[in-house]
């Protein structure tokens, strides 16, 4: 039996606190935080 693999991870971006180089010339990404929300 075969499962296949399905890659699901999220890169989150803290663009205030690092610098992230891969994000230039992204626009959807270039200086736009993705941050992991804090759950009360």
């Amino acid at each position: 039996m075969s499962i296949p693999i399905l890659d699901t991870h999220q890169h989150l971006i803290y663009p205030n606190k690092y610098p992230y180089a891969w994000t230039n010339g992204l626009s959807p990404l270039e200086g736009n935080a993705f941050r992991l929300k804090k759950i009360p």
